[in-house]
């Protein structure tokens, strides 16, 4: 039986790790706004789940730009999936043969979120 683990890769799109921290104003006003629809529970539940992601290293897009981000992120996934590496041309391809396990990884899918 083939065990699959998942993993949390955060990917800072616009967002900085301390907009996610909650150290800028960024997700600090989104989650007044929030307050009052959901509650203060509920929004104290995601900032906690925020908290914890941000914990996790993750990569942003802005210092490279997203070209060189891709490829630096297709990268990184083939390493924490252990493929050997090949020969990719200087466009991205298709990858029929890491497609399902680079899916699995995105999990997505998930209910859990």
């Amino acid at each position: 039986m083939v065990e699959f683990k998942k993993k949390i890769m955060p990917i800072f799109y616009t967002a900085t790790p301390d907009d996610v921290k909650l150290r800028t104003e960024l997700f600090k006003k989104e989650l007044r706004k929030h307050e009052k629809k959901h509650g203060k529970e509920q929004v104290k539940k995601w900032e906690e789940a925020l908290k914890v992601v941000a914990g996790i290293k993750g990569q942003e897009v802005k210092p490279t730009g997203f070209a060189e981000f891709s490829m630096l992120f297709v990268n990184t996934l083939l390493r924490k999936l252990k493929v050997k590496t090949k020969y990719l041309a200087g466009s991205l391809v298709k990858r029929d043969d890491h497609e399902e396990a680079v899916m699995e990884l995105l999990d997505i899918d998930s209910s859990d979120v």
